[in-house]
């Protein structure tokens, strides 16, 4: 049996996950313990796990390290439930330096399972979109959940405050959909909006983050979810995908 300790934005739904799959769950929080009825004497507290799962800095996914020779499992078992989930394997050697992540294969997972304990190597897994909304839905089968829980959690600060705050509503008995209303109500208030210049990153499958500096907000919904940049183009080169020659100068 697999053991994990977990911590962050994603408990509920992974301590879920991970129960219906058989793994045991080490060192569980307090309000894990009351949502899942652990009792205390079964509460394991000297007790090493086999995998300590927590957020990634960013909140847009977890960070998996621990004992190599699981991480097959916890891979296996979050591709099956998460359709647009990444998996990426960052090893660090002895001397402290930090390889390339790169996206974890059916055909590397034996190779990250080998070198995990020579070198020090744990999983990065990020949740995109449908992966959050996945995840709220099965939160929602354990606590009540309101639509976009992991997306408003994962902003942290005020905007993660009032998710607390509307699913304490929630449990109170208030109506979902009044409740969720008055949550995108508040949100929007301090989102950006048309005619603010944000920043922009291009995160890679593989990993890497580039910045593309500012662009203008020239129309943004909550409702549909969409939001229209622009952007003026710095630096000569080509569009991928295009095939087009880019100029300075040009806005995209």
């Amino acid at each position: 049996m697999v053991s994990v300790r977990i911590r962050g934005i994603y408990s509920t739904a992974l301590t879920k996950i991970f129960l219906d799959r058989g793994f045991e769950i080490i060192q569980p929080s307090e309000i894990i313990r009351e949502r899942f009825g652990f009792a205390d004497e079964g509460i394991k507290e000297e007790v090493e796990p086999n995998l300590y799962v927590h957020d990634r800095m960013d909140r847009q996914g977890i960070m998996v390290a621990g004992d190599g020779i699981y991480y097959e499992e916890i891979i296996k078992v979050l591709r099956s439930i998460l359709d647009d989930a990444i998996f990426r394997r960052s090893l660090q050697a002895s001397l402290g330096m930090m390889h390339p992540q790169i996206q974890v294969r059916e055909s590397s997972l034996m190779q990250v399972i080998r070198v995990s304990n020579m070198i020090g190597e744990h999983i990065d897994i990020e949740f995109p979109g449908l992966s959050k909304r996945r995840l709220d839905e099965i939160r929602n089968t354990v606590t009540p959940t309101v639509s976009g829980h992991h997306y408003y959690k994962a902003c942290g600060g005020r905007i993660s405050m009032m998710v607390d705050i509307a699913e304490r509503m929630l449990r109170e008995g208030c109506e979902k959909e009044e409740v969720e209303s008055l949550l995108r109500e508040n949100v929007s208030r301090i989102l950006p909006r048309t005619g603010w210049r944000i920043s922009m990153e291009h995160v890679k499958i593989a990993g890497q983050t580039f910045n593309l500096g500012l662009a203008k907000i020239v129309r943004f919904s909550m409702e549909d979810g969409r939001m229209i940049l622009l952007r003026r183009i710095f630096s000569k080169g080509v569009y991928d995908g295009l095939n087009v020659h880019k100029n300075k100068g040009d806005y995209a």
